[in-house]
């Protein structure tokens, strides 16, 4: 998976809990020249925590650069570490 990283330009991880948001983290500071989208069904990233963690989560986020798509899901995963997004209000 570490080549798959290193080899991409653009980089998809679908899911806002915790382990989505230590992945895209470590990914940006790793790779900080690679622009990492994060998507999930969700409005809010933490839905189980109190909503202040998760406004937390985004404001680090968003200052590491990582683009945040909330209220997205994943449609179709097309190759191995590709993904085809769609809003919800497209469905």
């Amino acid at each position: 998976m570490q080549n798959d990283i290193a080899g991409a330009r653009r980089i998809v991880i679908a899911g806002g809990g915790p382990l989505g948001i230590e992945l895209a983290s470590e990914i940006a500071e790793q790779y900080p020249d690679k622009t990492i989208t994060m998507v999930f069904a969700s409005f809010r990233f933490l839905e189980d925590l109190k909503q202040a963690a998760s406004i937390e989560a985004g404001k680090k986020l968003n200052k590491m650069g990582i683009v945040v798509r909330s209220g997205t899901k994943v449609r179709n995963l097309l190759l191995k570490w590709m993904t085809e997004i769609i809003e919800d209000h497209e469905d």
